[in-house]
């Protein structure tokens, strides 16, 4: 449940700064980024998690 909760925070402090910067190609991608990342919840700790997010929204 924590993980969940941390990962929802995650996923809106990531949408903010897109949004922030207008980067609308990263926006259409971030829904399947975090679900990527949610199927990773179980097997991972939330800091190597933001990392990840962080890492595909850059490609």
């Amino acid at each position: 449940f924590e993980r969940g909760k941390a990962l929802n925070k995650i996923t809106d402090d990531v949408k903010k700064i897109l949004e922030e910067e207008a980067d609308e190609e990263s926006l259409k991608v971030l829904p399947r980024a975090i679900d990527t990342v949610r199927k990773m919840v179980a097997f991972t700790d939330i800091p190597v998690l933001y990392t990840a997010v962080t890492h595909l929204m850059m490609e």
